[in-house]
């Protein structure tokens, strides 16, 4: 909990993107399965003015729009539809999707449908700065000793709250830790369990950088090593997520955290 903490400092903020600064924004407002009317209306609005849109919907279309993406995007953001709106109309993080003139429901879903890749590369990007902030802050002498134990108890506190991102979001970092003191090895678990995590693994980084599997094996080297960088820290959230649902394997390394 204690290193969550940190993400919040000002050397956190620095390091990020403007763009990766108005995600975040974006995501700190309500959500649009609760939402009101009049607050959605606002929302469309802005789409409605960016496209220059001339035939208004009216307040029938209105409220079929409002139920429709309330039923499928309940969890989207009102910031985030705007940010979705603005990165459309811009046309430089994805195809532009165009609108003919219309705000209907066709359309939002397609934007929408693009946003949901751009996070889920925002959200990779945005991790990997979590975690090198935060080894940079463990390997700080003048940082007081890690206690790793209370870490660990305190992921299994917020496992069992099913605040899993969070506590997946540092996973390699922590596995790794485990690792080194003997809690576990590659042996704790069987070829079964590896193989299929190595397979979702592979499936989820694949999808995350929008990429085929014949298209990865004809990267070049660079690239090709980025992404299994991104393959390994994947690997690692599923068995740090294995240990996360195991009493057994969850003892192992209290034992070995305690000395």
């Amino acid at each position: 909990m204690t290193q969550l903490a940190e993400y919040n400092g000002q050397a956190y903020n620095n390091g990020l993107t403007a763009n990766e600064k108005a995600y975040l924004q974006a995501q700190e407002q309500i959500n649009l399965g609760d939402c009101t009317l009049s607050i959605f209306k606002q929302t469309l609005s802005y789409g409605i003015v960016l496209y220059g849109i001339k035939t208004l919907p009216s307040d029938e279309e209105t409220n079929l729009l409002y139920g429709v993406i309330q039923g499928h995007y309940r969890y989207v953001t009102i910031g985030e539809l705007a940010l979705a709106f603005q990165l459309n109309a811009v046309g430089q993080d994805w195809p532009r999707v165009e609108c003919f003139g219309l705000m209907s429901v066709a359309f939002l879903s397609d934007v929408l449908k693009q946003y949901s890749e751009y996070k889920m590369k925002m959200n990779l990007a945005i991790d990997k700065k979590k975690q090198k902030l935060t080894l940079i802050a463990l390997m700080n002498e003048d940082e007081p000793p890690v206690d790793w134990l209370k870490m660990f108890n305190d992921d299994i506190e917020m496992w069992k709250d099913n605040k899993r991102e969070y506590v997946l979001m540092l996973a390699p970092m922590k596995l790794r830790k485990l690792y080194e003191l003997g809690a576990y090895t590659d042996a704790t678990w069987s070829d079964d369990e590896w193989k299929r995590w190595q397979f979702m693994a592979y499936k989820k980084t694949l999808d995350a950088n929008q990429m085929s599997d014949y298209k990865f094996k004809r990267l070049d080297k660079l690239t090709k090593d980025r992404i299994k960088e991104d393959y390994q820290a994947e690997l690692s959230r599923l068995v740090y997520a294995d240990i996360m649902d195991s009493h057994i394997l969850q003892q192992k390394a209290k034992e070995k955290l305690k000395n």
